[in-house]
């Protein structure tokens, strides 16, 4: 009976050497350059959300990218202000973001994850459209079904 596992041991020097292989190939995939990326703004609208806000975002460079922000609104609901803060992923002009915070659809908070698409038409300005669902007055032990809708105008303060 020969001793060990000869065959496992085989299996798992070979995915080694893929890995070996692949893991520079995908560390500069995740960073290949995009124009206009990384970049700070800020930005106005309305969204079901967060009702008119005005907020702030990062993203930063790359194929696939980081993107951070925060929005307050400014039109008080029976809730209070509305305001929120979240991240997520992004791939150039898309991004898949969760969202924390208080908002006008239900008391208490809302968490929801939302798709948006920003579309700048100049080197600063620029659309962003969001839709999303969620829970909402998250300390109930059965929350709510609360979904948004958005648009807003951005300007780039910084940009590479």
């Amino acid at each position: 009976m020969p001793k060990g596992n000869p065959g496992g041991d085989a299996i798992s020097s070979s995915v080694q050497k893929i890995g070996d292989a692949y893991g520079p190939i995908m560390r500069e995939g995740m960073s290949v350059p995009v124009e206009g990326f990384p970049y700070f703004a800020v930005n106005a609208g309305y969204s079901r959300f967060s009702s008119g806000f005005i907020g702030l975002k990062y993203r930063t460079g790359g194929f696939c990218g980081l993107s951070l922000f925060g929005d307050f609104g400014f039109l008080k609901s029976d809730y209070g202000y509305p305001w929120n803060v979240g991240f997520g992923l992004c791939i150039k002009d898309f991004a898949w973001d969760l969202r924390f915070g208080n908002t006008g659809l239900c008391p208490n908070y809302g968490l929801m994850t939302d798709i948006s698409y920003d579309w700048y038409f100049t080197e600063k300005f620029g659309v962003s459209a969001i839709v999303g669902f969620g829970l909402g007055d998250t300390k109930k032990n059965d929350p709510d079904l609360i979904w948004t809708w958005g648009i807003s105008f951005s300007y780039k303060i910084w940009n590479r």
